[in-house]
């Protein structure tokens, strides 16, 4: 199974001992299941925490070393939810409004744009198309010169993700919402980013889901929040909050719940957010032994959170 998150064995010792997207990775001899990726200092256990730690492997040293020294402060341990928490953390620190991105239909920044979109986060090539089509996502150039993935706000501001290792995400403007349509809506589902919109969107039409709204908060104020949860509460919407599983997200959820205590909240079971869930996803449909450890796996971890 290793194999299939790329990594190689190493031919002194195939069976425990692999070079990994993340550096030198040893499996533990006693329970086989356990992990521990050497140049981050990190450990863990199953399928579901090694596919969570290799993407991290995007990130470049100066940044992993950052993030494992932040993840023990935020988390108490250095485990791959903590980096992941210290990483968005990292990134929130990064967001400052900036100059907006001028927009470029450049082939070859359009292309880098998809790429990152595709390649990176696994988003689905025709849903990339058509947004780009509909001009809810466009190639912006920064003022330093940089290449950026833009999401247009409904407000007008934007939203940027960079494409390179650095993970920089800014609004340029005024923080807002994007929204994403699908069928005549009956329900709002909220998210945290543009990319767990599209995650979640995607995600949920595969699975015969329609008339459905997602709305992207990106970093709006409670007030803002709860004035558009109110409204779309008062037009008939069902609401549904699909924040990520941290704190960040628990709060987001509290302040849905504050305007409708009706509100329930729809959670990934692989991962942080709909973008990691998604990943996870495309991983499994593309190797059947990976799905079965994967379930085998979550299983567990139900039958555990019952017994407690």
């Amino acid at each position: 199974m290793l194999e299939q998150f790329g990594c190689e064995p190493d031919p002194a010792d195939p069976k425990y001992q692999f070079k990994s997207p993340v550096g030198r990775l040893s499996i533990d001899r006693q329970t086989k299941t356990r992990f521990y990726a050497h140049d981050l200092g990190i450990g863990g256990g199953g399928a579901l925490d090694l596919a969570q730690l290799l993407q991290t492997s995007q990130l470049d040293k100066q940044d992993r070393e950052a993030f494992k020294n932040a993840a023990q402060v935020l988390g108490g341990e250095i485990t791959p939810q903590a980096i992941e928490r210290a990483q968005q953390q990292d990134r929130a620190d990064k967001a400052t409004p900036s100059e907006p991105p001028k927009r470029s239909d450049e082939p070859k920044h359009i292309q880098a744009v998809k790429d990152y979109l595709v390649d990176d986060r696994k988003l689905s090539a025709g849903w990339v198309d058509r947004l780009f089509e509909q001009g809810k996502i466009f190639a912006g150039v920064s003022p330093q010169g940089f290449v950026n993935a833009c999401f247009a706000l409904d407000n007008g501001s934007i939203e940027q993700r960079g494409l390179s290792e650095k993970p920089f995400h800014g609004v340029a403007g005024e923080k807002g919402f994007w929204t994403l349509n699908i069928g005549k809506p009956e329900r709002v589902v909220y998210v945290e980013s543009a990319i767990d919109a599209v995650s979640y969107a995607e995600i949920a039409y595969k699975n015969k889901e329609r008339n459905f709204s997602v709305v992207s908060i990106t970093g709006s104020s409670r007030e803002k929040l709860q004035a558009h949860v109110l409204e779309q509460t008062n037009n008939g919407l069902k609401i549904e909050s699909a924040f990520d599983l941290d704190k960040a997200g628990d709060n987001y959820h509290k302040r849905v719940l504050e305007v409708n205590p009706d509100a329930t909240r729809l959670k990934p079971t692989m991962g942080k957010d709909w973008n990691d869930q998604l990943k996870v996803t495309k991983i499994m449909q593309q190797n059947p032994e990976v799905r079965k450890q994967v379930d085998i796996e979550i299983n567990n971890r139900r039958q555990k959170s019952v017994s407690r």
